[in-house]
Protein backbone atom coordinates (compact mmCIF):
# COMPACT_ATOMS: atom_id res chain seq x y z
CA UNK A 1 0.00 0.00 0.00
CA UNK A 2 2.81 2.41 0.92
CA UNK A 3 4.57 1.51 -2.32
CA UNK A 4 1.45 2.35 -4.34
CA UNK A 5 1.08 5.72 -2.60
CA UNK A 6 4.74 6.59 -3.23
CA UNK A 7 4.97 5.31 -6.80
CA UNK A 8 1.50 6.46 -7.94
CA UNK A 9 1.33 3.49 -10.29
CA UNK A 10 -2.41 3.86 -9.96
CA UNK A 11 -4.25 7.07 -8.93
CA UNK A 12 -3.95 7.93 -5.23
CA UNK A 13 -7.70 8.04 -4.68
CA UNK A 14 -8.07 4.57 -6.16
CA UNK A 15 -5.22 3.32 -3.97
CA UNK A 16 -6.99 4.66 -0.88
CA UNK A 17 -10.27 2.95 -1.81
CA UNK A 18 -8.48 -0.32 -2.52
CA UNK A 19 -6.82 -0.06 0.88
CA UNK A 20 -10.20 0.29 2.58
CA UNK A 21 -11.53 -2.72 0.68
CA UNK A 22 -8.52 -4.86 1.60
CA UNK A 23 -8.77 -3.93 5.29
CA UNK A 24 -12.52 -4.61 5.26
CA UNK A 25 -12.41 -8.02 3.57
CA UNK A 26 -9.43 -9.08 5.69
CA UNK A 27 -11.40 -8.33 8.85
CA UNK A 28 -9.17 -5.57 10.23
CA UNK A 29 -12.06 -3.09 10.16
CA UNK A 30 -15.82 -3.51 10.12
CA UNK A 31 -18.05 -2.40 7.22
CA UNK A 32 -19.43 0.34 9.48
CA UNK A 33 -15.91 1.67 10.06
CA UNK A 34 -15.15 1.43 6.35
CA UNK A 35 -18.08 3.66 5.41
CA UNK A 36 -17.79 6.04 8.37
CA UNK A 37 -15.27 8.20 6.55
CA UNK A 38 -17.77 9.14 3.85
CA UNK A 39 -20.07 10.66 6.48
CA UNK A 40 -17.26 12.56 8.19
CA UNK A 41 -17.91 16.31 8.48
CA UNK A 42 -14.36 16.87 7.23
CA UNK A 43 -15.04 15.04 3.97
CA UNK A 44 -18.38 16.77 3.45
CA UNK A 45 -16.84 20.17 4.18
CA UNK A 46 -14.00 19.61 1.71
CA UNK A 47 -16.44 18.49 -0.98
CA UNK A 48 -18.55 21.58 -0.33
CA UNK A 49 -15.50 23.81 -0.72
CA UNK A 50 -14.83 22.43 -4.18
CA UNK A 51 -18.46 23.02 -5.13
CA UNK A 52 -18.11 26.65 -4.02
CA UNK A 53 -14.94 26.97 -6.08
CA UNK A 54 -16.63 25.57 -9.17
CA UNK A 55 -19.55 27.95 -8.66
CA UNK A 56 -17.30 31.00 -8.42
CA UNK A 57 -15.50 29.96 -11.59
CA UNK A 58 -18.68 29.16 -13.54
CA UNK A 59 -20.44 32.41 -12.65
CA UNK A 60 -17.54 34.51 -13.92
CA UNK A 61 -16.96 36.19 -10.56
CA UNK A 62 -13.21 35.71 -10.87
CA UNK A 63 -13.17 37.19 -14.36
CA UNK A 64 -14.93 40.30 -13.07
CA UNK A 65 -12.34 40.52 -10.32
CA UNK A 66 -9.53 40.29 -12.89
CA UNK A 67 -10.95 43.15 -14.94
CA UNK A 68 -11.43 45.27 -11.85
CA UNK A 69 -7.91 44.60 -10.60
CA UNK A 70 -6.40 45.33 -14.02
CA UNK A 71 -8.21 48.65 -14.29
CA UNK A 72 -7.31 49.61 -10.73
CA UNK A 73 -3.65 48.56 -10.50
CA UNK A 74 -2.32 49.13 -14.00
CA UNK A 75 1.19 47.82 -14.64
CA UNK A 76 2.60 48.61 -11.20
CA UNK A 77 3.97 45.27 -10.00
CA UNK A 78 3.94 46.08 -6.29
CA UNK A 79 0.27 47.06 -6.34
CA UNK A 80 -0.61 43.98 -8.41
CA UNK A 81 1.16 41.67 -5.96
CA UNK A 82 -0.57 43.29 -2.99
CA UNK A 83 -4.06 43.13 -4.49
CA UNK A 84 -3.62 39.56 -5.77
CA UNK A 85 -2.37 38.37 -2.38
CA UNK A 86 -5.29 40.01 -0.59
CA UNK A 87 -7.70 38.41 -3.06
CA UNK A 88 -6.05 35.01 -2.65
CA UNK A 89 -6.02 35.19 1.15
CA UNK A 90 -9.68 36.23 1.37
CA UNK A 91 -10.84 33.52 -1.02
CA UNK A 92 -8.68 30.86 0.60
CA UNK A 93 -10.14 31.65 4.01
CA UNK A 94 -13.48 30.25 2.88
CA UNK A 95 -12.46 27.46 0.51
CA UNK A 96 -9.72 24.87 0.11
CA UNK A 97 -6.25 26.26 -0.68
CA UNK A 98 -5.84 24.21 -3.84
CA UNK A 99 -9.31 25.14 -5.07
CA UNK A 100 -8.70 28.83 -4.37
CA UNK A 101 -5.44 28.74 -6.31
CA UNK A 102 -7.07 26.89 -9.21
CA UNK A 103 -9.92 29.40 -9.33
CA UNK A 104 -7.60 32.42 -9.35
CA UNK A 105 -4.96 30.98 -11.67
CA UNK A 106 -6.67 32.06 -14.92
CA UNK A 107 -7.47 35.43 -13.36
CA UNK A 108 -3.89 36.13 -12.32
CA UNK A 109 -2.55 34.84 -15.63
CA UNK A 110 -4.87 37.23 -17.48
CA UNK A 111 -3.68 40.11 -15.29
CA UNK A 112 -0.05 39.22 -16.03
CA UNK A 113 -0.61 39.17 -19.78
CA UNK A 114 -2.82 42.27 -19.80
CA UNK A 115 -0.32 44.31 -17.79
CA UNK A 116 2.77 42.73 -19.42
CA UNK A 117 4.16 41.47 -16.11
CA UNK A 118 6.21 38.34 -15.46
CA UNK A 119 3.65 35.63 -14.53
CA UNK A 120 5.87 33.89 -11.97
CA UNK A 121 6.19 37.10 -9.95
CA UNK A 122 2.41 37.14 -9.52
CA UNK A 123 1.65 33.41 -9.31
CA UNK A 124 4.18 32.64 -6.56
CA UNK A 125 2.78 35.37 -4.26
CA UNK A 126 -0.68 33.96 -5.02
CA UNK A 127 0.43 30.54 -3.79
CA UNK A 128 1.80 32.02 -0.56
CA UNK A 129 -1.36 34.07 -0.05
CA UNK A 130 -3.68 31.07 -0.34
CA UNK A 131 -1.60 29.15 2.20
CA UNK A 132 -1.65 32.07 4.63
CA UNK A 133 -5.33 32.83 4.09
CA UNK A 134 -6.25 29.22 4.72
CA UNK A 135 -5.07 29.54 8.31
CA UNK A 136 -7.64 32.22 9.10
CA UNK A 137 -10.70 29.96 9.37
CA UNK A 138 -11.55 26.40 10.27
CA UNK A 139 -12.67 25.63 6.71
CA UNK A 140 -9.76 27.40 5.03
CA UNK A 141 -7.41 24.43 4.89
CA UNK A 142 -7.73 20.67 5.15
CA UNK A 143 -5.63 20.24 8.34
CA UNK A 144 -7.85 22.73 10.19
CA UNK A 145 -10.95 20.79 9.18
CA UNK A 146 -9.42 17.49 10.26
CA UNK A 147 -8.23 18.89 13.59
CA UNK A 148 -11.66 20.33 14.31
CA UNK A 149 -13.27 16.99 13.47
CA UNK A 150 -10.89 15.02 15.71
CA UNK A 151 -11.33 17.51 18.55
CA UNK A 152 -15.10 17.16 18.30
CA UNK A 153 -15.04 13.36 18.23
CA UNK A 154 -12.66 13.12 21.20
CA UNK A 155 -14.65 15.74 23.15
CA UNK A 156 -11.52 17.88 23.57
CA UNK A 157 -13.11 21.04 22.22
CA UNK A 158 -15.75 22.34 19.84
CA UNK A 159 -13.83 24.45 17.32
CA UNK A 160 -15.86 27.11 15.52
CA UNK A 161 -15.31 28.44 12.03
CA UNK A 162 -13.61 31.66 13.20
CA UNK A 163 -11.68 30.31 16.21
CA UNK A 164 -8.48 30.36 14.12
CA UNK A 165 -9.04 33.86 12.77
CA UNK A 166 -7.00 35.98 15.20
CA UNK A 167 -3.92 33.77 14.94
CA UNK A 168 -4.35 33.40 11.19
CA UNK A 169 -4.66 37.14 10.58
CA UNK A 170 -1.55 37.73 12.70
CA UNK A 171 0.37 35.49 10.30
CA UNK A 172 -1.33 36.54 7.08
CA UNK A 173 -0.87 40.32 7.26
CA UNK A 174 2.91 40.23 7.95
CA UNK A 175 3.27 37.53 5.29
CA UNK A 176 1.54 39.67 2.66
CA UNK A 177 3.56 42.74 3.59
CA UNK A 178 6.83 40.80 3.48
CA UNK A 179 6.09 39.31 0.06
CA UNK A 180 4.90 42.64 -1.34
CA UNK A 181 7.84 44.72 -0.11
CA UNK A 182 10.74 42.25 0.10
CA UNK A 183 9.89 38.74 -1.04
CA UNK A 184 8.90 39.66 -4.60
CA UNK A 185 12.38 41.11 -5.17
CA UNK A 186 13.83 37.64 -4.61
CA UNK A 187 11.63 36.03 -7.25
CA UNK A 188 12.97 35.20 -10.74
CA UNK A 189 12.31 37.84 -13.34
CA UNK A 190 12.06 36.24 -16.76
CA UNK A 191 11.50 38.23 -19.90
CA UNK A 192 8.11 37.75 -21.51
CA UNK A 193 8.01 36.16 -24.91
CA UNK A 194 8.21 38.85 -27.60
CA UNK A 195 4.99 37.71 -29.20
CA UNK A 196 3.25 37.89 -25.87
CA UNK A 197 4.34 41.50 -25.53
CA UNK A 198 2.94 42.21 -28.94
CA UNK A 199 -0.30 40.29 -28.71
CA UNK A 200 -0.87 39.57 -25.05
CA UNK A 201 -1.81 35.97 -25.71
CA UNK A 202 1.23 33.76 -25.11
CA UNK A 203 -0.52 31.03 -23.19
CA UNK A 204 2.38 28.67 -23.75
CA UNK A 205 4.55 30.96 -21.65
CA UNK A 206 1.94 31.17 -18.90
CA UNK A 207 0.92 27.54 -18.64
CA UNK A 208 4.11 25.75 -19.84
CA UNK A 209 1.87 23.83 -22.20
CA UNK A 210 4.77 22.34 -24.17
CA UNK A 211 5.31 19.98 -21.24
CA UNK A 212 1.98 18.32 -22.03
CA UNK A 213 2.79 16.98 -25.46
CA UNK A 214 3.85 13.35 -25.61
CA UNK A 215 4.59 10.67 -28.15
CA UNK A 216 3.10 7.18 -28.28
CA UNK A 217 5.15 4.60 -30.16
CA UNK A 218 3.22 1.77 -31.78
CA UNK A 219 5.09 -1.59 -31.59
CA UNK A 220 4.30 -4.41 -34.00
CA UNK A 221 2.33 -6.30 -31.35
CA UNK A 222 0.06 -3.36 -30.41
CA UNK A 223 -3.62 -4.16 -30.77
CA UNK A 224 -4.33 -0.89 -32.62
CA UNK A 225 -2.12 -1.77 -35.61
CA UNK A 226 -4.29 -1.87 -38.72
CA UNK A 227 -7.12 0.09 -37.11
CA UNK A 228 -8.29 3.55 -38.07
CA UNK A 229 -8.01 6.47 -35.66
CA UNK A 230 -11.79 6.45 -35.28
CA UNK A 231 -11.68 2.80 -34.19
CA UNK A 232 -8.98 3.44 -31.58
CA UNK A 233 -11.24 5.96 -29.78
CA UNK A 234 -8.23 7.86 -28.42
CA UNK A 235 -10.22 10.68 -26.89
CA UNK A 236 -12.76 8.43 -25.20
CA UNK A 237 -10.34 5.74 -23.97
CA UNK A 238 -7.09 7.59 -23.32
CA UNK A 239 -8.49 11.11 -22.89
CA UNK A 240 -5.91 12.59 -25.26
CA UNK A 241 -5.98 14.65 -28.45
CA UNK A 242 -4.17 13.15 -31.44
CA UNK A 243 -2.30 15.95 -33.22
CA UNK A 244 -0.07 14.16 -35.73
CA UNK A 245 1.32 10.84 -36.91
CA UNK A 246 5.00 10.42 -37.83
CA UNK A 247 6.09 7.41 -39.88
CA UNK A 248 9.33 6.74 -41.80
CA UNK A 249 10.17 10.36 -42.46
CA UNK A 250 6.57 11.26 -43.27
CA UNK A 251 4.35 13.33 -41.01
CA UNK A 252 0.57 13.50 -41.08
CA UNK A 253 -0.64 16.66 -39.39
CA UNK A 254 -4.14 16.65 -37.94
CA UNK A 255 -4.85 13.12 -39.25
CA UNK A 256 -8.38 12.24 -40.32
CA UNK A 257 -10.43 9.64 -38.43
CA UNK A 258 -9.92 7.25 -41.37
CA UNK A 259 -6.10 7.27 -41.09
CA UNK A 260 -4.85 3.70 -40.50
CA UNK A 261 -2.37 3.15 -37.67
CA UNK A 262 0.71 1.21 -38.77
CA UNK A 263 3.42 -0.56 -36.81
CA UNK A 264 6.30 1.71 -35.72
CA UNK A 265 4.17 4.83 -36.09
CA UNK A 266 4.81 7.64 -33.61
CA UNK A 267 1.59 9.27 -32.47
CA UNK A 268 1.90 12.85 -31.20
CA UNK A 269 -0.75 13.50 -28.58
CA UNK A 270 -1.61 16.14 -26.02
CA UNK A 271 -2.94 15.38 -22.55
CA UNK A 272 -1.97 14.67 -18.98
CA UNK A 273 0.53 11.81 -18.99
CA UNK A 274 -0.62 10.66 -15.53
CA UNK A 275 -4.06 9.88 -16.93
CA UNK A 276 -3.17 7.78 -19.92
CA UNK A 277 0.25 6.24 -19.17
CA UNK A 278 -1.25 3.14 -17.56
CA UNK A 279 -3.92 2.77 -20.27
CA UNK A 280 -1.34 3.22 -23.01
CA UNK A 281 0.80 0.43 -21.58
CA UNK A 282 -2.23 -1.85 -21.43
CA UNK A 283 -2.84 -1.30 -25.14
CA UNK A 284 0.79 -2.07 -25.96
CA UNK A 285 1.86 1.52 -26.63
CA UNK A 286 5.09 3.10 -25.40
CA UNK A 287 4.84 6.58 -23.88
CA UNK A 288 7.59 9.03 -24.77
CA UNK A 289 8.62 12.28 -23.08
CA UNK A 290 8.03 15.77 -24.53
CA UNK A 291 11.69 15.89 -25.58
CA UNK A 292 11.06 12.99 -27.97
CA UNK A 293 8.50 14.95 -29.97
CA UNK A 294 10.07 16.23 -33.21
CA UNK A 295 10.72 19.98 -33.21
CA UNK A 296 8.76 20.43 -36.42
CA UNK A 297 5.66 18.91 -34.83
CA UNK A 298 6.11 20.97 -31.67
CA UNK A 299 6.22 24.11 -33.80
CA UNK A 300 3.06 22.99 -35.60
CA UNK A 301 1.20 22.54 -32.31
CA UNK A 302 2.39 25.91 -31.02
CA UNK A 303 1.01 27.77 -34.02
CA UNK A 304 -2.54 27.89 -32.76
CA UNK A 305 -4.77 30.48 -34.39
CA UNK A 306 -7.41 32.46 -32.53
CA UNK A 307 -10.86 32.56 -34.11
CA UNK A 308 -13.86 34.37 -32.66
CA UNK A 309 -17.44 33.13 -32.88
CA UNK A 310 -19.36 35.92 -34.62
CA UNK A 311 -23.11 35.67 -35.22
CA UNK A 312 -23.11 32.16 -36.60
CA UNK A 313 -25.03 28.94 -36.29
CA UNK A 314 -22.25 27.67 -34.01
CA UNK A 315 -23.77 29.52 -31.04
CA UNK A 316 -25.45 27.18 -28.58
CA UNK A 317 -23.78 24.05 -29.91
CA UNK A 318 -21.13 22.04 -28.08
CA UNK A 319 -17.71 21.24 -29.50
CA UNK A 320 -18.64 17.57 -29.40
CA UNK A 321 -21.71 18.22 -31.56
CA UNK A 322 -19.76 20.33 -34.05
CA UNK A 323 -16.89 17.80 -34.34
CA UNK A 324 -14.34 20.31 -35.66
CA UNK A 325 -11.82 17.66 -36.68
CA UNK A 326 -14.19 15.92 -39.09
CA UNK A 327 -16.32 18.89 -40.14
CA UNK A 328 -13.67 21.61 -40.50
CA UNK A 329 -10.36 19.72 -40.56
CA UNK A 330 -8.98 21.54 -37.50
CA UNK A 331 -8.39 20.69 -33.84
CA UNK A 332 -9.75 22.80 -30.99
CA UNK A 333 -7.08 23.21 -28.30
CA UNK A 334 -8.90 25.64 -26.03
CA UNK A 335 -11.90 27.90 -25.60
CA UNK A 336 -11.86 31.44 -24.19
CA UNK A 337 -15.11 32.60 -22.60
CA UNK A 338 -15.47 35.87 -20.69
CA UNK A 339 -11.69 36.30 -20.63
CA UNK A 340 -10.99 32.85 -19.15
CA UNK A 341 -9.21 30.27 -21.28
CA UNK A 342 -10.05 26.62 -20.69
CA UNK A 343 -8.14 23.69 -22.12
CA UNK A 344 -9.66 20.73 -20.26
CA UNK A 345 -13.08 19.15 -20.40
CA UNK A 346 -14.23 21.41 -23.22
CA UNK A 347 -15.98 18.83 -25.41
CA UNK A 348 -19.40 19.57 -23.91
CA UNK A 349 -18.89 23.33 -23.64
CA UNK A 350 -21.54 25.24 -25.58
CA UNK A 351 -20.30 28.16 -27.65
CA UNK A 352 -21.50 31.69 -27.08
CA UNK A 353 -21.34 34.84 -29.18
CA UNK A 354 -17.85 36.33 -28.85
CA UNK A 355 -16.12 33.14 -27.67
CA UNK A 356 -12.57 32.66 -28.92
CA UNK A 357 -11.39 29.25 -30.13
CA UNK A 358 -7.73 28.21 -30.21
CA UNK A 359 -7.36 26.08 -33.34
CA UNK A 360 -4.59 24.29 -35.18
CA UNK A 361 -4.75 22.92 -38.69
CA UNK A 362 -3.43 23.29 -42.19
CA UNK A 363 -3.70 26.69 -43.86
CA UNK A 364 -6.42 25.67 -46.30
CA UNK A 365 -8.62 24.33 -43.51
CA UNK A 366 -8.17 27.49 -41.44
CA UNK A 367 -8.95 29.74 -44.39
CA UNK A 368 -12.34 28.10 -44.84
CA UNK A 369 -13.48 28.85 -41.30
CA UNK A 370 -14.69 32.35 -42.17
CA UNK A 371 -17.58 30.87 -44.12
CA UNK A 372 -18.54 28.88 -41.02
CA UNK A 373 -19.01 31.96 -38.84
CA UNK A 374 -15.53 32.17 -37.31
CA UNK A 375 -13.55 35.38 -37.64
CA UNK A 376 -9.76 35.20 -37.47
CA UNK A 377 -8.10 37.55 -34.98
CA UNK A 378 -5.04 39.45 -36.09
CA UNK A 379 -2.64 38.07 -33.52
CA UNK A 380 -1.62 34.44 -33.31
CA UNK A 381 -1.81 32.43 -30.12
CA UNK A 382 1.44 30.71 -29.35
CA UNK A 383 -0.27 28.10 -27.26
CA UNK A 384 1.46 24.77 -27.33
CA UNK A 385 0.45 21.24 -26.58
CA UNK A 386 -2.37 21.59 -24.14
CA UNK A 387 -3.65 19.11 -21.66
CA UNK A 388 -6.64 19.47 -19.24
Amino acid sequence: MIYLFLSEKIPIDLTALLGVLVLTFSGFITPQEAFSGFSSPAVITLASMFVIGAGLSATGACDLAARYVSSMTGRHETVNVLVIMVMGALLSAFMNNVAATAVLLPTVSSIAVHNQLCPSRLLIPLAFATVLGGTCTMIGTSPNILIADVARETHVAQIGIFDFTILGVCMTIPGILFMTLIGRRLLPKRELNKRAKASGSDLSHLYRLYERMFSLRVPEHADIVGKSIAETRFRQVLNVQLLAVAREGERILNPSPHTIIQAHDVLIVQGRVSRFEALASLRGLEVGAPSEVPDSLQDFARRAQRYQVVGSNLVGKSLRDLNFRDSFGVVVLGVEQSGEVQFRNIANKRLKEGDILYLIGEGTALEGLKERGLQALLENATTANLAQ
